[in-house]
């Protein structure tokens, strides 16, 4: 059985030791390389799936050392191991899953451990876009083979909107606005999904900063003129209207529920009324003036 063969399968094991096995792989096969081995050889595909398996199991340490790695073979002549946009994306991500990590270790703690897990988020999504400007500075060297996609940068857009707080939502919008930018300038011949949208929605429907329930309707507007809305969406602005303390917040939330309605009624199968748009809407109604009554 080959080293590569045995990486594979640690990629499709649950277990998290699979992260310290599979580096002593990597380890290994450059121990026999470097003997003088004439079947053993380190190759991109190996890197490849081992850093799938740090990135699944979020142990963007080990990534991070894995990319570098990479990259100073690829350097010292070695051209077939050069870094490609997928190396990069998991690097990317399991610095995201770190950042989801220690934002949901958040709850629930005391003040102190609290603010460890703010700062281990805020950390994480600090590492994560530094990779992800690193991709598009050389893109704009002339390396074209390197230019993030858009899964790398929703990653870093959720690992910002976890961390949440003025800070995360500006950092998550500043990057849907160079995903614009970079799609209208025709760099890049993708543009922000769905998802990208409805996870800064989110973000502001846990903000309590002033006027975060209208940028997430302006987010939403902008969502609905490329046809890109969908039910979650629609249930973190109206979360938000909820949580927000305009005097038409039960409007605003209302409205929105029936718009959710007529487009379902007219064929959107990606948006659908459920329990908890009833419930969020019946919220904004309880806590406006006059009661859920109005």
């Amino acid at each position: 059985i080959s080293f590569t063969s045995m990486i594979n399968v640690l990629e499709k094991s649950n277990d998290p030791k699979s992260t310290t096995r599979v580096m002593k792989l990597l380890r290994r096969m450059e121990e026999l390389e470097k003997g003088g081995s004439d079947v053993v050889r380190l190759d991109a595909v190996a890197f490849r799936v081992a850093l799938r398996v740090l990135s699944r199991f979020g142990d963007a340490k080990r990534a991070q050392k894995v990319l570098s790695w990479m990259e100073e073979l690829y350097e010292s002549g070695r051209e077939e191991l050069k870094p490609d946009e997928a190396c990069y994306n998991s690097v990317i991500w399991a610095h995201t899953c770190n950042a989801l990590k220690s934002s949901s270790q958040k709850i629930g703690m005391k003040q102190q451990r609290n603010d460890r897990g703010t700062a281990a988020s805020l950390a994480a999504a600090e590492q994560a876009q530094e990779l992800l400007v690193h991709m598009i500075q050389r893109f704009r060297q002339g390396e074209t083979d390197i230019l993030p996609g858009r899964s790398g940068f929703n990653a870093v857009i959720r690992a910002w909107a976890d961390v949440g707080g003025a800070k995360g939502i500006q950092k998550a919008e500043l990057l849907l606005k160079l995903m614009d930018e970079l799609y209208q300038s025709c760099t890049t011949n993708f543009s922000a999904d769905s998802a990208t949208y409805s996870v800064i929605i989110s973000a502001l429907a846990k903000s309590t900063k002033d006027g975060a329930a209208v940028r997430a309707q302006e987010l939403l507007d902008q969502m609905d003129s490329k046809g890109l809305v969908d039910t979650i969406a629609f249930n973190a602005t109206i979360s938000a209207w909820a949580k927000s303390k305009k005097p038409d917040k039960a409007e605003k939330a209302h409205s929105l529920l029936q718009k959710m309605a007529d487009l379902h009624n007219t064929g959107d199968s990606n948006v659908t009324v459920d329990i908890v748009s009833y419930n969020t809407v019946l919220n904004a109604c309880a806590f406006t003036r006059g009661g859920a009554e109005d």
